[in-house]
C-alpha cells in the first residue's frame, strides 16, 4: 500500500515516534561519550563540547511539537523493544569500546532524526545535520587523544631534544634516536625562536 494512502495524522504520529525515540537515543549516547571525555580522558575541552552538543540538539528540535512527542511515546507498544539483541550487542571490553559504541549510536540516531525530520520541519533537519557533522569532528578528536594516551602509556624511553644547529643536524639526530629505539621525543628549546621551533616540530611529526 502506498504511503500516501495512510491517514496524515497516523503518518505524523509515526514520524514523531521516530524522532522521540532517536532524540533520547542520541542524548544518551552523547552523555556516555561526555563521561568518557570527563572521567577517562580528563579532557575539559571535549567534555564541554559534548555537553554543549547535547544542549544544541535540544535547541535544534525546539520548534517541533514537544508535547506531541511526549504523547507519541509508546514504549509498551513499540515492536522494536521486543526484538532480541544481536549476540555482540552487550560486548564492551574497555572504556574506549563503550564510548565508541555510544558514539556510533548517537550518529545513527541523529541521522534518523535528520531524515524523518525533513517531513515535518526541514529547518530542524538541517540543524540536526550540522550537529551530526560536528559529532564526526568531536569523535575524531577523542579517538586521537585516546590513541596518543595509549601510545604514551606503552612508551619506555622518553628523550628531550632541542632544535639543533641546523635542520639537517636535527633530522639526523631524530633518525638516530628513532633507530636506537626511543619511543617518545619531546622538542624543547627555550633559546630557539618561535618560527624555527614550529618548523622543527613539523619535521618531528613527519619523521
Amino acid at each position: 500500500m502506498a504511503d500516501d494512502s495512510w491517514e496524515p495524522a497516523a503518518r505524523r504520529l509515526g514520524v514523531l515516534r521516530v524522532i522521540d525515540a532517536n532524540r533520547n537515543r542520541a542524548t544518551e549516547g552523547l552523555r556516555v561519550v561526555e563521561e568518557y571525555c570527563r572521567f577517562v580522558l580528563d579532557d575539559a575541552h571535549l567534555t564541554h563540547r559534548y555537553r554543549a552538543l547535547r544542549h544544541e540538539l535540544t535547541a535544534a528540535l525546539a520548534d517541533l511539537p514537544l508535547a506531541e512527542l511526549a504523547a507519541a511515546r509508546d514504549t509498551p507498544g513499540d515492536v522494536g523493544t521486543a526484538a532480541q539483541p544481536l549476540p555482540a550487542t552487550g560486548a564492551r571490553t574497555s572504556p574506549r569500546a563503550v564510548a565508541t559504541a555510544s558514539s556510533e549510536r548517537a550518529k545513527q540516531a541523529l541521522r534518523a532524526i535528520e531524515e524523518y525530520g525533513k517531513t515535518l520541519d526541514p529547518g530542524a533537519a538541517r540543524r540536526v545535520e550540522a550537529l551530526r557533522y560536528t559529532l564526526y569532528t568531536l569523535e575524531k578528536a577523542w579517538l586521537n587523544t585516546t590513541d596518543s594516551r595509549e601510545r604514551l602509556s606503552h612508551a619506555r624511553l622518553y628523550v628531550l631534544i632541542d632544535a639543533g644547529p641546523s635542520e639537517a643536524a636535527f633530522v639526523a639526530r631524530v633518525r638516530r634516536l628513532i633507530t636506537a629505539g626511543v619511543h617518545v621525543l619531546q622538542l624543547r628549546d627555550k633559546a630557539c625562536d618561535d618560527r624555527t621551533l614550529v618548523s622543527r616540530a613539523r619535521l618531528l611529526r613527519q619523521l
